[in-house]
């Protein structure tokens, strides 16, 4: 672990458009993300999961990650 990664902490967004078997699913994108975690040092300290909302969708909208940027 560097010095530069030793220190930051990681918010994991999930989030599928549609829940299809075709979709890059929630557990799949959660494997991946800790995967990421583990290579970088960089640790997921909390995680939000919007499943059925499009990518259109702003994030400040978004019902999971939206409560981590509204006061």
């Amino acid at each position: 672990m560097s010095a530069l990664t030793r220190d930051l902490r990681a918010l994991a967004a999930y989030r599928l458009s549609r829940d299809t078997d075709e979709s890059t699913s929630i557990e799949r994108q959660r494997d991946q993300l800790g995967h990421w975690s583990a290579m970088t040092g960089i640790a997921i300290v909390a995680d939000a999961e919007d499943t059925d909302v499009s990518g259109s969708v702003p994030v400040f909208d978004r019902p999971d990650l939206g409560r981590y940027f509204r006061a």
